[in-house]
């Protein structure tokens, strides 16, 4: 099948997940009333727009919630709480560029509702350019049966409501894998003989960059490029002792402007955040955000006078590890609560199949771990496509991939509220997607059916009604 078709099937595929993810919403929205979760929610705007927003505002209402509301709040007023620091720019950033476009040329349209259609229309374009990237990823290891199959799972995933939702999911997730398959095909070129450097081997760092400036996670992706420079160092070291040291120099150059290049939006975000936070200075705010601050006893910008935050006086002031800590008490061992026993229950099957089958990987491959670093051998892996899913898959070439997830999913497990490591996961890494194909080709096809079509319907249905889920 070419692969025109496939793609264009898959693109089919993600509009009408997305569709389905859209009616859930609407239908459990109407049917259930909405739980009093008693957290933080954006100012609304009383709507007097035209009955499009009325439309708009009856039919999407359900996706606001949770750390939706935040989203919205930042896209609506920027940075006026502190707690709001968490959540990274770029996304609400975009969303309120697309907006202010779209009201200008509809003019009767209303704020709020404008800015939860555009939340809505950038996830659902960023979801189907994911698919579609994912699928090209999947084919630089895969065969084209494997590929589709796993792309299939990625459209039913089970965080499916939050690359809905005004969350950052999608937009995250399609950087992150062309950031990885922009790193596979650096390994690719490398691994041939008369190969020469060209502007596009630098595209890597453009979506590495903005992932960093979406979620601070973004920052492992950092990891896949200096791995790719580390394996091409590795494979064309020079065998005479003259032309080592400035071989070294060089490779290091790269390593080291390249980190610094990738981190440099996420370091200039926290500059950012130390600027507004942690200095006295007058801000021109609307009354309802300071009244709003009043009530609740939130930071407003400006205040360090006030209030003289405790983050402000690191040696590396970290806005984020601050508000995860002060606002959401994330840390190591925070979240093992007996009270928290069914939000653990909710991760177990992510984290079971990731950690579960990493392990299983880094055994198979002990004998085997010094060649991570060879490109040769990389390549070879990809030249036997036909055998990755029986005996030998767990042999392949995938061990950058496993120490990424699995370091993800550790740390979910022990230092973040662990109902988001399924979002966490199903966003940030396709070794997950990878090994649930594995299992739905080896036999366990109704368990991954099940697993995955549960947490799309309960899911969407529990989100969309302020109840805890993922």
């Amino acid at each position: 099948m070419a692969q025109e078709i496939i793609q264009k099937r898959l693109t089919s595929l993600a509009i009408t997940s997305r569709i389905l993810v859209l009616l859930l919403q609407f239908s459990s929205n109407i049917i259930i009333p909405d739980h009093n979760a008693q957290v933080f929610q954006f100012l609304r705007t009383e709507s007097r727009g035209s009955w499009v927003s009325t439309f708009l505002n009856f039919t999407l209402g359900g996706f606001i919630r949770w750390d939706a509301e935040y989203f919205m709040h930042i896209a609506k007023y920027g940075y006026t709480f502190e707690n709001s620091l968490a959540f990274f720019p770029l996304y609400p950033t975009l969303v309120r560029i697309f907006t202010e476009i779209l009201i200008y040329l509809v003019p009767s349209l209303h704020l709020d509702t404008t800015l939860l259609l555009i939340c809505i229309l950038c996830n659902i374009v960023f979801f189907i350019l994911t698919v579609n990237v994912f699928y090209r990823l999947s084919l630089l290891i895969f065969d084209e049966t494997i590929a589709y199959r796993a792309a299939v799972l990625f459209c039913f995933n089970p965080a499916s409501i939050f690359f809905t939702a005004p969350y950052t999911e999608s937009l995250f997730c399609y950087l992150t894998f062309q950031s990885i398959y922009y790193s596979m095909l650096l390994l690719q070129k490398y691994s041939k003989p008369n190969n020469s450097f060209s502007v596009a081997d630098i595209r890597v760092i453009f979506f590495i960059s903005l992932s960093t400036l979406v979620r601070a996670n973004g920052l492992l992706n950092i990891g896949f490029l200096i791995y790719t420079i580390f394996c091409i160092f590795i494979t064309y070291f020079p065998k005479t002792i003259s032309n080592r040291v400035r071989y070294i120099f060089k490779y290091v150059c790269i390593i080291f402007i390249s980190f610094i290049i990738c981190s440099l939006p996420f370091i200039l975000y926290q500059v950012y955040c130390f600027k507004e936070f942690c200095t006295t200075h007058k801000v021109d705010l609307p009354v309802e955000i300071i009244h709003f601050a009043s009530e609740q006893n939130f930071v407003l910008p400006g205040q360090f006078a006030k209030f003289n935050q405790s983050w402000c006086y690191q040696k590396i002031p970290l806005a984020y590890s601050y508000v995860q800590d002060h606002y959401w008490n994330v840390g190591f061992l925070r979240y093992y609560e007996l009270k928290q026993i069914p939000n653990f229950l909710l991760a177990t099957p992510c984290l079971y199949i990731v950690i579960k089958n990493c392990l299983v990987h880094l055994d198979v491959n002990f004998n085997k771990l010094k060649s991570i670093f060879d490109l040769n051998e990389l390549v070879t892996y990809s030249q036997k496509k036909e055998k990755y899913f029986s005996k030998d898959f767990f042999k392949l070439g995938l061990t950058a991939f496993v120490v990424h997830a699995l370091f993800l999913s550790v740390f979910s497990a022990f230092c973040i509220h662990v109902q988001v490591s399924t979002r966490m996961i199903c966003s940030a890494t396709p070794l997950f997607y990878w090994y649930c194909t594995y299992y739905y080709m080896n036999g366990k096809n109704n368990v991954i059916k099940l697993y995955f079509g549960s947490y799309v319907i309960v899911g969407t249905v529990m989100f969309c009604n302020f109840l805890p889920w993922t």
